[in-house]
């Protein structure tokens, strides 16, 4: 989906990826090397502490080891992004009781066609803002570590969305007003 135009508000921003995961990184992405490494801890204080155990726990440092290297290069090789395009958008909403009796919720939905040929749906609680910035048909980018994704043409909104903080930020600046991230644009 390369296509190069002179346009400063159409393409996809450079972005250097070392600088910019600072500000967003999800929740799950460090949960893994966590894990192995709390299970490579307790292999180490048993192994230490009891030495009567010690064959099973050599067995269970390496089991670890092997797993956390495993973990560790298959996050390695992920891509740093994806390509797609916006296919439908939708609103549902959703009826909550709440102490004064019964609230109407909106929920915003938005369908997006990976490269893959995956359909993804990105789902906003009472985010209209964001809705309305996403078109169908548009062409966008989800770069990884962000929950949210860049779109290539930026002419049709006088507002640039941070995907760190989700603050709609205009168009002119560089930099979010918010978290200070720098917008991809």
């Amino acid at each position: 989906m390369s296509v190069i135009n002179k346009n400063k508000n159409v393409g996809f921003s450079k972005i250097n990826y070392e600088r910019v995961k600072q500000y967003k990184i999800k929740e799950g992405q460090s949960c893994r090397s966590n894990f192995m490494t709390i299970l490579l801890g307790f292999a180490l204080i048993v192994a230490l502490g009891f030495p009567n155990l010690r064959v099973i726990t050599i067995l269970i440092f390496l089991i670890s080891l092997v797993g956390f290297h495993i973990f560790t290069s298959k996050a390695k090789k992920e891509k740093k992004f994806w390509d797609g395009i916006v296919i439908n958008k939708k609103i549902e909403t959703k009826i909550i009781y709440k102490q004064k009796g019964y609230e109407e919720r909106k929920i915003y939905l938005i369908e997006v066609k990976k490269d893959n040929g995956k359909v993804i749906t990105f789902k906003f609680n009472e985010r209209e803002d964001i809705y309305n910035y996403y078109k169908t048909g548009d062409i966008i980018r989800h770069h990884k570590g962000f929950d949210l994704f860049e779109r290539y043409n930026k002419n049709n909104s006088n507002y640039i969305l941070c995907l760190a903080c989700l603050k709609m930020n205009s168009k002119n600046r560089e930099h979010c007003t918010q978290c200070n991230c720098k917008l991809f644009k």
